[in-house]
C-alpha cells in the first residue's frame, strides 16, 4: 500500500510540474529581470557547468547574498537556444541527501522532448526557501528568496538563454514557498504550483510545524 501511494505521489508531482511548464510555453512574454550593474543579481553568475548527459547538467552559481556556491541540477534542450525556465524546489532536506525531483520522479523523462530549461537547486534544508533575518549556527546563511528570485534567474539566463518566462513549483516543505516566491517576485515568475505543500503557515498546525 505504501509503495502504491509513493508511485501515485510521484506521478502527480510530475503532472503538477507539467502543468506549470505548459503555462510557460504558451502565452505572452514576461517582464525582464529588474536590476542594474550594482545589484545582487548582477553580481551572481555561473562559475561552472558539469555536463552529465546531452540534456542534463549541474550548474554551479555563486550567490552573493549567501556568499557561497550553489549547485543546481539542470535539464535542458539538446538543441540549445532560448527557452522558458521552470524552477523545481525540493523537499525538507533540499536534495542534500540525494532525494529530489530528478532522482525520484519521472521529471527527466517527461521533459526530454520539451523545450524548457528545468532547474532544481540543491540545498536549503529546513529553510522554507525564504530570507532569514539572522545566520543560523547550524544551517548557516539562508537568503533563498533573494537567490531564487534574483541571482539564479540571471545566471540561468546567461548560461542557457531565456524567453523571459519563468515558473516555480515546490513539494512538501517547498510547496508554500513556491507560491510565496511568485507573490513576492511577480516580475520574475509567471506561474507557480504547490504539491502537498503548506501554503497557509498561519494555521495553528502549520505554525507549530515551522516554529523553532
Amino acid at each position: 500500500m505504501g509503495q502504491k501511494r509513493k508511485k501515485r505521489t510521484r506521478s502527480a508531482a510530475v503532472v503538477t510540474a507539467a502543468a506549470v511548464a505548459s503555462m510557460l510555453m504558451t502565452g505572452t512574454s514576461a517582464q525582464a529581470l529588474p536590476g542594474n550593474s550594482g545589484s545582487a543579481d548582477a553580481a551572481a553568475g555561473a562559475i561552472g557547468i558539469h555536463q552529465v548527459s546531452a540534456t542534463r547538467a549541474v550548474l554551479n552559481v555563486f550567490s552573493p547574498s549567501m556568499n557561497r556556491v550553489i549547485s543546481n541540477e539542470v535539464l535542458h534542450s539538446p538543441e540549445g537556444g532560448p527557452a522558458p525556465t521552470l524552477v523545481l524546489l525540493n523537499g525538507a532536506l533540499g536534495n542534500e541527501d540525494g532525494v529530489g525531483w530528478l532522482n525520484n520522479s519521472g521529471v527527466e523523462k517527461f521533459f526530454l522532448d520539451k523545450k524548457v530549461t528545468v532547474v532544481a537547486p540543491i540545498g536549503g534544508r529546513f529553510s522554507f526557501y525564504t530570507d532569514w533575518q539572522t545566520t543560523d549556527p547550524v544551517l548557516g546563511s539562508n537568503m533563498w528568496q533573494t537567490y531564487l528570485s534574483r541571482e539564479l534567474p540571471a545566471a540561468v539566463d546567461a548560461a542557457y538563454g531565456s524567453t523571459g518566462r519563468r515558473g516555480v513549483a515546490g513539494l512538501s516543505m517547498s510547496g508554500g514557498p513556491a507560491l510565496d516566491l511568485a507573490i513576492q517576485a511577480p516580475d520574475v515568475f509567471d506561474a507557480a504550483a504547490s504539491f502537498s505543500g503548506c501554503p497557509a503557515p498561519s494555521n495553528p498546525l502549520a505554525t507549530a510545524g515551522i516554529s523553532r
